[in-house]
């Protein structure tokens, strides 16, 4: 019997990525379900599923609206998506202005 390792502690209220990793992992693990199980489920790698719980990757919508059904969260991960993409564009848009600025 395999054991599973202890879930790294999340900071839920560092911002709204962390927000949607700590959610989607607390309905997944409500499910009994491991990030391989629900990976399967979802069509995407359990590395995937992981670094998004961590809040190491932004999730895509697609990857919102599978974890829903999934997960039976009745719409949850999706209406907490938008914001988390509005983070995601305002880093982008730093990163690239920064880049710019060391080009020059």
């Amino acid at each position: 019997m395999t054991m599973a390792r202890p879930l790294k502690a999340l900071t839920p209220e560092r911002s709204p990525r962390d927000r949607f990793g700590a959610r989607l992992r607390d309905l997944r693990v409500r499910k009994r379900l491991s990030q391989n199980a629900l990976a399967r489920l979802i069509r995407h790698s359990p590395e995937i599923v992981g670094a998004v719980e961590r809040a190491e990757r932004w999730p895509t919508q697609e990857l919102a609206r599978r974890c829903d059904d999934v997960l039976g969260a009745g719409g949850e991960l999706l209406n907490l998506w938008p914001v988390v993409d509005k983070m995601r564009e305002a880093s982008d848009g730093r990163r690239r202005r920064v880049r710019r600025a060391r080009s020059q």
